[in-house]
């Protein structure tokens, strides 16, 4: 089986949750034997950018693609995934397209490629419409975010949820913080900040989204910074190192993420989370931690993380709950690639099912 993921960005040109989980994907399915690759936007900063860059002058072919294995697997980057799908296709020769960024162009291109389509939904898009697929299916990561899609789109999406390998997040933990990724308004930075300053006893470290950020998050980072119970770190590209002292993730996200991947990678190492109600971040909690509203007043936040520090009782509770979750078992590399694989194949056998079948009589 041959999959070509095509995304906004990828590795290492972009690290976000989208970006690390179609690399896990790609390595745990060339582990399974399946050749994985991935069509992404090209970003001219860095040396990658440069040398991309250079590459598509010099081509004398005149190629809208450049190609490279940095990651152990065929990564095409383009200035537009539309305009470079067709010699992609042409050249990976794929069994399945994955799609799953988030231009509506770049999705109609890829529904109308000519091989099958999986179009995979990682968040809700802004999207007036949603393209037909006379030859593919839609998936989305969350019960959350099939739910929502039907309501919208009125489409019915099968739950492939993200990949969460093990061993890349697991450490020795020293619990003694609690852990934030990402100071922003709508990861519940007012949130954050105001439990620090309820709470000055208990540390919190913060790892920001970017540092060198504008606006809100500029004024978040600052006050973060007058509180001497709050250690601000830059952005983590070492997955483990996120958690070596994390004794709680505190996720009080004020938007509907379709899931929550920190939640989860956490909970390899036994950590639980208190996160808000929002989108997909009670299904990545489960019973592993607790999931308050999310406009619950600053001092519920603040009781619900001193229970945890103080309270061993209520800690071993949350710590049992992550030990049963379903969200591990389902985030397991074999259960991840058996529903992936399972999707893909059954649009391949249908498509050659299709291709197989006798011409209609003419009356």
């Amino acid at each position: 089986m041959r999959l070509l993921f095509i995304s906004d960005y990828h590795l290492p040109q972009a690290h976000r949750g989208v970006e690390v989980n179609t690399h896990a994907l790609c390595t745990a399915l060339q582990a399974e034997g399946c050749s994985a690759a991935v069509l992404a936007r090209l970003r001219p900063q860095g040396l990658l950018g440069a040398w991309s860059r250079a590459k598509l002058k010099l081509s004398s072919r005149r190629r809208l693609w450049t190609a490279e294995r940095l990651a152990g697997y065929a990564t095409y980057r383009a200035w537009r995934l539309e305009d470079a799908l067709e010699g992609v296709i042409a050249h990976a020769a794929p069994d399945v397209a994955v799609f799953q960024g988030t231009d509506r162009a770049a999705a109609g291109a890829a529904a109308a490629c000519g091989v099958p389509v999986l179009l995979y939904f990682h968040i809700i898009p802004h999207w007036p419409d949603v393209p037909a697929l006379p030859r593919g299916r839609y998936l989305a990561n969350s019960r959350f975010c099939q739910r929502r899609m039907g309501e919208r789109h009125g489409i019915d999406c099968a739950v492939v949820p993200p990949i969460v390998p093990a061993e890349p997040y697991r450490t020795r933990v020293t619990p003694e913080e609690v852990t934030v990724v990402g100071l922003s308004r709508d990861k519940g930075g007012e949130i954050v900040l105001g439990a620090a300053e309820r709470l000055p006893e208990i540390p919190f470290r913060i790892f920001a989204n970017d540092p060198h950020g504008g606006g809100r998050g500029d004024r978040l980072l600052q006050r973060a910074a007058q509180l001497p119970n709050v250690r601000l770190n830059p952005p983590q590209h070492s997955n483990a190192a996120l958690y070596r002292r994390s004794r709680l993730i505190f996720a009080p996200s004020q938007w509907e993420e379709t899931w929550g991947r920190v939640v989860t990678e956490a909970q390899v190492n036994g950590i639980p989370a208190i996160a808000s109600d929002r989108g997909g971040l009670p299904e990545a909690v489960g019973e592993g931690g607790l999931c308050l509203p999310h406009d619950a007043p600053v001092g519920e936040w603040a009781r619900a993380i001193e229970e945890a520090f103080r309270d061993p009782v209520a800690y071993q509770r949350y710590r049992e709950g992550v030990h049963r979750s379903r969200a591990r078992r389902i985030t397991a590399p074999e259960s991840v690639t058996a529903a992936l694989l399972g999707q893909a194949r059954r649009l391949v056998d249908t498509a050659g099912k299709a291709a197989r079948a006798p011409e209609a009589s003419p009356c």
